[in-house]
């Protein structure tokens, strides 16, 4: 009887998927239990109820592989089509480059890296509202900036700098 029993069990443990939920908190106040966790190009996690959609790397659409996209020499200025990405390659030409950085989205995660320099040539950003600095400068290939997007009021601030000159 017990092998028959323990037969049964297997069955049905096999026969049906189990599932789980994940809890899920906003500012650590309970919201609900997500059966589903849905990784997409929104800007903000969203729950409705029962999935939890949450943003890959950047804010294109498609695989992590094409989250990026590349500023090139002589383009200066980033915005919406760049802002589309989450990171953000610089190729700097022989001159002095001067551009400008449109207001992200609250949240909005950006990464710029100056990817080739040549000639000596440098690239200033100043961003359209920014906390704590007026602009960053890129003077040698692999320096980078890594910027959050906190609201209209802030704009963007630096959480994470790799050599770039801050001013």
């Amino acid at each position: 009887m017990k092998k028959i029993l323990m037969s049964l069990f297997l069955i049905a443990v096999l026969a049906f998927p189990s599932y789980a939920s994940v809890g899920f908190k906003d500012n650590g106040t309970d919201v609900g239990q997500a059966m589903d966790v849905n990784i997409s190009g929104s800007a903000l996690p969203r729950f409705d109820g029962s999935t939890l959609t949450l943003a890959r790397l950047g804010y294109g659409t498609g695989s992590v592989a094409s989250q990026a996209t590349a500023i090139a020499s002589g383009e200066t200025t980033i915005g919406s089509t760049q802002l589309a990405y989450g990171l953000l390659t610089k190729t700097v030409s022989g001159s002095a480059e001067a551009g400008a950085l449109a207001n992200g989205t609250p949240g909005q995660l950006l990464t710029i890296v100056c990817v080739a320099l040549t000639g000596g040539g440098t690239y200033t950003c100043t961003p359209a509202t920014k906390t704590g600095y007026s602009a960053f400068e890129f003077t040698a290939v692999r320096q980078s900036i890594t910027l959050l997007y906190l609201n209209n009021a802030v704009g963007w601030i630096i959480v994470g700098n790799n050599g770039s000159t801050l001013s």
